[in-house]
């Protein structure tokens, strides 16, 4: 369901709301147009006195009302139409009238509506395509540039540890192994999987506790494209 459009009569506010194709007005609107003092109520009695012929022309919609969503009946053009012709209000018969020019009046509304909204051309809308895409590529590199940048950070700090502690050598992959598999994998398992020792794997994990590296932060290949040397450990 569309946004309704806003129309006026006599001061009033009257929405039209499209339902399945149609103009639609709900009765509480209709009714106040009408100059019923208990709008709501006095359409419905009207819909229910002459249901059989009103009730092809209406429908219960969810609309949203000044109480929250609440179950609202519309009517049709046909509909909003009988209804006026049944009350017996002195206003019923200048709405009639303004109901029978209720689609002149839309398609001018939706007219001068189109006048205002700037013309795009399918050229427009390629240049801001390409100017979001290049925002988006731009927002990109510089996520990728400092996750790089944090990844390096972390494995100088890690590199730094090993060697202060004169450590014997292990390849990158195997601390990347530790790491995506630390979570899910004991050291054992770890350990048989990487050809390793249990130790090797424990004293790689505490380290890495230590200085709270996260798994998607040290992947293997930013070590390798940052040329880390082999790191070494006891």
């Amino acid at each position: 369901m569309k946004e309704p459009l806003v129309l006026k009569f006599q001061g009033h506010d009257v929405r039209v709301i499209e339902v399945n194709g149609e103009n639609c007005i709900p009765a509480e609107d209709l009714g106040r147009i009408l100059g019923f003092s208990e709008p709501r109520k006095s359409v419905n009695n009207i819909f229910n006195r002459y249901r059989d012929e009103i009730e092809p022309h209406s429908s219960v919609i969810n609309l949203m009302t000044e109480a929250g969503l609440r179950e609202v009946r519309v009517f049709n053009e046909t509909g909003a139409y009988l209804v006026a012709m049944f009350a017996r209000t002195p206003k019923a018969k200048e709405v009639r009238l303004w109901l029978a020019s209720l689609p002149k009046r839309l398609r001018e509304f939706r007219e001068a509506v189109r006048r205002q909204m700037p013309a795009f051309t399918l050229e427009d809308v390629r240049r801001v395509v390409r100017e979001e895409m290049a925002e988006v590529r731009q927002e990109i590199e510089l996520a990728r540039k400092m996750a790089f940048a944090e990844g390096i950070k972390a494995g100088i700090e890690i590199v730094r540890r090993y060697e202060k502690n004169h450590l014997r050598p292990y390849p990158a992959h195997f601390l990347s192994e530790v790491l995506s598999l630390g979570g899910v994998l004991s050291n054992r398992q770890i350990a048989r999987l990487t050809g390793r020792s249990a130790r090797a794997v424990s004293r790689a994990r505490k380290l890495f506790a230590e200085l709270g590296v996260e798994p998607e932060a040290f992947q293997l290949p930013l070590f390798q494209k940052s040329g880390f040397p082999r790191l070494e450990m006891n």
